[in-house]
């Protein structure tokens, strides 16, 4: 957004296929023309998921979280529609789910009410954003990795730099499924504060 603010968002479309491709597009679009504006992240996602309800016949929607971060502070404003929680990894390895506020996916209904919650980054810490796909992928047994899984694996990576903690989950995903066909797009988003920069 500027010298010291940077803008990042996760999100998930419902359905699968053009349609829903096209969606994601859209949402994408709007996020970036509307976050660059400097609202507070809950102001983003309301008038994002006012412009995606107008005439959305085909009932499409997405989940997505989103935050800004002050560079200089650590300070990370953040709301969310209906995605999975991010992990916070403090610079001491200590793991935790992020706690959010509520809030429905986006294109689900015009009235939806978002809201902006605040935590502090110190130098060190990281966080790990996901799609559901990673919790939800599924071996040839039809076991789920789980949040439990995802959690073990981050808190046994946890002083990992980004590229490597994103890498080293997806290996994990990878040797669970065994095999399975994947049944949901793998994403995840990972940084590292260190004091007045990310990596």
């Amino acid at each position: 957004l500027d010298e010291d603010h940077l803008f990042f968002s996760i999100g998930d479309v419902s359905d699968k296929g053009v349609p829903a491709a096209l969606f994601m597009a859209v949402t994408k679009t709007l996020m970036k023309g509307i976050a660059e504006q400097q609202l507070v992240p809950s102001d983003v996602l309301s008038r994002v998921n006012g412009e995606l309800c107008q005439g959305n016949d085909s009932s499409m929607f997405v989940t997505l979280f989103c935050a800004v971060i002050d560079l200089k502070t650590g300070t990370v404003r953040y709301s969310n529609a209906g995605h999975n929680p991010p992990l916070l990894i403090g610079s001491d390895g200590a793991c935790r789910w992020l706690s959010l506020p509520p809030g429905l996916v986006l294109g689900g209904m015009e009235e939806a009410v978002y809201q902006t919650r605040e935590l502090s980054l110190a130098p060190g810490d990281r966080l790990l954003l996901y799609t559901d796909g990673v919790t939800e992928a599924m071996n040839l047994a039809g076991d789920l990795y789980s949040d439990g899984r995802l959690l073990r694996q981050v808190m046994d990576n946890s002083q990992s730099e980004p590229e490597a903690l994103v890498e080293n989950v997806l290996e994990s995903v990878r040797l669970f499924s065994s095999g399975a066909p994947q049944s949901d797009d793998i994403t995840l988003l990972a940084f590292l504060y260190n004091g007045d920069k990310l990596r």
